[in-house]
């Protein structure tokens, strides 16, 4: 028994000692074991495929692939180059906190594919910072289509031309060849523009556009009429005559090779800017030469226009099966996205096998949402027609409401109905032309969603007029009604119902004032015909 006041023996001192060391090693096991699992950890895939396209996609299957943060980054200095980490690192704002960015931290924009290729990254940003920039521009267009887009910029000057020479001043540029010393030739199999316009006679195998830069060949003719049996060439003026005049004024053409459409647009008073890639020749720089606008990105990039602000998009070739659909599909809802509400999508000679069109393509460009004005399919036998492949060309419209945010508040049920009322319009014997067409536009406004295009609204309204009216009609015309072009009939009628308005209000008026001397119609001719009894007869007299 241990009394108050005595002191502790040394075994006891040593036991307390013991119980100590070991429960706090005890708790430090437990720890370092039980919650290893909350350390960050970067997850990569053991396997991929670029070909798989997943139907759905949600927040842990965008984990699934390799991701790497900032900090992750900038902590592998041995394996990023070190300007790269000086363009990456965040860079404090001079003038602090900023309420536009939320911070006082500022990130330049990189692809994140770019950090998948360090050997071709390391290259390319490997240069003397204030010097020339290496003479790379094969190395930074694999780097683009590989997906390291946007690139990182560079603090070095670029390969330039030794002996460069002013361009043309337009309209001469438009249709003649820049000179050769507008170009470094060093990324090309050609070195000259003479040997870019002959290849398609002498060079064997394929080239991307390997006509294109004669501007005396197939380019002097793209475009200006509807050349082809089959009606996939469609003529510009035809396309613009979709839409009232003026209406059309900017746009973009994806994938438009020498620019040769923006060049007919130009002509037009319409500004299109263009992308295209450098391959094998030097597209970007013929382009800027020819006084047009050049944009060097790849389809893999968002496209750098904001929201519903263009009238046109028009893209030739390059949207076709050779995309990933899941690719495609996000491409065409980006095309969605800048065209403004009644903008126009050309689709211009897409191509694909013959049962894709019907089985894939045609309703992934239905699923987006465009009305479709114009939809001609064709073969496409320039391999041969053992590989049945088709041709589609549609001009398509981005409707003027958003059906998806009608849906909320107009079911199918109410809009069948609204349809079926615009469908089944009669003009009411009693009423005037102005009575009708108001009426009959009230009906399309009640349902936005109608879906009937313009064409179709005048031909349902035309004919369930009564047949005096549609007689004036077309006597108005000088011909029927519906011979006219798509918007032409539409702005007919809205004249005509107006002045036919402006004639009632005018009648009226009329009969307004004669009421005032308390004198009708009748009475005021009577009136007039006495008087010129009176004048006659006073002239008889006088003639005796």
């Amino acid at each position: 028994m241990v009394y108050p006041g005595k002191p502790k023996s040394l075994s006891t001192n040593l036991c307390f000692l013991f119980l100590l060391l070991s429960t706090n090693l005890l708790t430090f096991f437990l720890s370092s074991t039980l919650y290893a699992s909350c350390s960050l950890r970067v997850r990569v895939p053991t396997s991929s495929s670029s070909d798989t396209v997943a139907p759905k996609t949600n927040a842990t299957d965008a984990t699934s692939v390799q991701d790497y943060s900032l900090s992750e980054l900038i902590s592998q200095p041995t394996s990023k180059p070190d300007e790269f980490l000086s363009f990456l690192s965040g860079q404090s704002l001079p003038l602090g906190f900023n309420t536009n960015f939320g911070s006082n931290t500022i990130y330049s924009a990189v692809g994140r594919a770019c950090t998948l290729f360090s050997d071709e990254l390391r290259q390319y940003m490997s240069y003397k910072v204030n010097g020339s920039c290496p003479d790379d521009e094969l190395l930074s267009q694999k780097l683009l289509l590989r997906g390291c887009e946007p690139l990182p910029r560079r603090r070095c000057r670029p390969a330039a031309s030794p002996q460069y020479t002013e361009p043309y001043p337009l309209p001469t540029s438009l249709w003649r060849t820049p000179p050769d010393s507008s170009v470094v030739w060093t990324a090309y199999a050609c070195k000259n523009y003479t040997c870019l316009i002959n290849r398609k006679r002498k060079q064997k195998g394929f080239d991307d556009c390997k006509d294109c830069f004669d501007l005396e060949g197939r380019e002097r003719t793209r475009w200006t009429s509807n050349r082809s049996e089959d009606g996939l060439d469609f003529a510009i003026d035809e396309v613009l005559a979709a839409r009232k005049p003026g209406t059309i004024r900017i746009g973009l053409d994806i994938g438009g090779g020498v620019a040769t459409f923006a060049v007919r647009m130009m002509e037009r008073n319409i500004t299109i800017v263009t992308t295209s890639m450098n391959l094998n020749g030097p597209f970007n720089t013929f382009i800027a030469s020819r006084g047009v606008i050049p944009l060097y990105v790849s389809i893999s990039q968002r496209l750098p226009f904001f929201d519903s602000t263009l009238d046109i998009v028009h893209s030739m070739h390059l949207l076709s099966n050779w995309i990933p659909r899941t690719m495609l599909h996000f491409l065409m809802y980006d095309i969605y996205r800048v065209l403004r509400p009644g903008g126009l999508f050309w689709l211009d000679h897409f191509f694909c096998a013959g049962e894709q069109l019907e089985e894939i393509y045609a309703p992934l460009i239905g699923s987006v949402g465009f009305n479709k004005l114009k939809w001609v399919v064709g073969r496409k036998l320039d391999r041969g027609p053992e590989l049945r492949e088709m041709y589609l060309s549609a001009l398509l419209e981005k409707p003027l409401n958003n059906s998806s945010f009608l849906a909320q508040f107009f079911s199918p049920t109410k809009i069948g109905k609204m349809r079926n009322d615009i469908a089944l319009f009669m003009q009411l014997d009693s009423k005037s032309l102005y009575d009708a067409w108001e009426r009959y536009k009230d009906l399309l406004r009640r349902c936005p969603d109608h879906g009937f295009p313009k064409w179709l609204q005048v031909q349902i309204f035309y004919n369930e007029l009564i047949s005096p009216i549609r007689t004036t009609i077309d006597f108005a015309t000088k011909r029927a009604l519906m011979a006219e072009s798509i918007d032409k009939p539409y702005d007919l009628l809205e004249e005509m119902a107006s002045n036919n308005y402006q004639w009632l209000f005018e009648i009226s008026v009329l009969k307004r004032v004669v009421g005032i001397h308390e004198m009708d119609a009748i009475n005021a001719l009577t009136a007039q015909v006495a008087a010129l009894a009176k004048k006659f007869d006073t002239l008889m007299v006088h003639s005796i």
